[in-house]
């Protein structure tokens, strides 16, 4: 393989993953909404959006195959380390959407997928905690240990072909990521508090955003109203009250964060990718919660429904919006400038 090519696939970076991720999460939010409106036509949108989640996830592993040594930097990163996962959880959500035209395949994706997560999620702990710096610590290291909880959301329609095993499989994805949610707050909080986080990477802490929506989204998955096959009842309302209230404070704060304090409107640069993923699950969680609140008879399901509505646009209009930017500044521009 000729230098040329080694040095434009060295320029992939591993935050793109992150961007596959976010379009993989719009396409399902994308999904959900269709049927929540009972629009099929907007249906066949989630499956486009589903295709161009597989484009970053492609790029990124041409740069696998074809420059190793650019990618195991990558696992090393101090920060690129704790993204990688998302190539595992962008996998499991397209396992899902191959799931509608074929159980079986969708099935053997969602367990590359969930393989690949442990993967390199055992890769960045064991960096994370080998070369340990309070200073590297950032909201990305929720992104591998929590981020498993992608798999129960989206491997519900994959239930008829495994059954019981998905029962005990997501459980233990669920609790997983809700104690690794729960240890890591404290120390997340504690380090976005003292404010010290270089410019570069705060375009990350709109990761915090991610866990609670995540496990709202698992929990009406798992408990509210599992399907036929999983064999989970009871949810606890007291403990989907409190995440639901914990997501939607973490909500309001990125907004804050991407609109008043303007990261959306900085200079261009991979950890835009952070915006994506966040934002596009905080509506799937409420437009799940909704719809559970609607099945119990309780008023105020119109209200998250109309909450989750409104992320959704917002979201779908970010995750587009990194998505095109990713597109100029890695394509575009470096033709225009030969």
């Amino acid at each position: 393989m000729s230098a040329e090519k080694k040095r434009i696939f060295t320029k992939v970076p591993a935050p793109i993953c992150a961007v596959g991720l976010g379009l993989a999460c719009l396409a399902s939010a994308t999904g959900g909404f269709a049927g929540f409106l009972a629009m099929p036509a907007l249906l066949i949108w989630s499956y486009v959006i589903a295709v161009g989640a597989i484009i970053p996830l492609v790029l990124y592993l041409l740069k696998i195959i074809l420059n190793f040594p650019a990618f195991k930097a990558d696992m090393k990163h101090p920060v690129f380390g704790c993204i990688l996962p998302a190539f595992g959880m962008a996998t499991m959500i397209l396992g899902h959407f191959l799931g509608l035209i074929d159980k079986t395949a969708g099935v053997v994706l969602w367990f590359v997928g969930v393989g690949i997560h442990f993967l390199f999620t055992a890769t960045f702990l064991y960096y994370a905690i080998k070369e340990f710096k309070w200073e590297k610590v950032i909201a990305a290291y929720y992104v591998g240990p929590v981020g498993i909880v992608v798999g129960v959301v989206c491997g519900v329609s994959l239930v008829p072909v495994i059954g019981e095993l998905f029962s005990v499989l997501n459980l233990f994805f669920f609790w997983w990521g809700t104690f690794w949610y729960i240890g890591l707050l404290p120390v997340l909080v504690a380090r976005l508090l003292q404010r010290t986080i270089p410019e570069p990477k705060k375009p990350t802490n709109i990761i915090m955003n991610a866990p609670p929506n995540l496990l709202v989204a698992g929990i009406v998955t798992l408990f509210a109203a599992p399907p036929a096959g999983y064999g989970i009842t009871g949810l606890d309302p007291m403990f989907a009250l409190f995440m639901v209230v914990l997501s939607l404070i973490t909500t309001v704060w990125i907004y804050a964060l991407l609109i008043g304090k303007g990261y959306l409107w900085k200079k261009f640069n991979p950890g835009y990718a952070a915006f994506t993923f966040p934002t596009g699950i905080a509506a799937v969680g409420m437009l799940k919660y909704g719809v559970y609140l609607g099945l119990q008879g309780n008023p105020l399901h119109l209200l998250f429904k109309w909450i989750g509505i409104i992320e959704f646009i917002a979201s779908s209009v970010i995750i587009l919006y990194v998505a095109v930017c990713y597109l100029y500044f890695l394509a575009i521009k470096p033709l225009m400038n030969r």
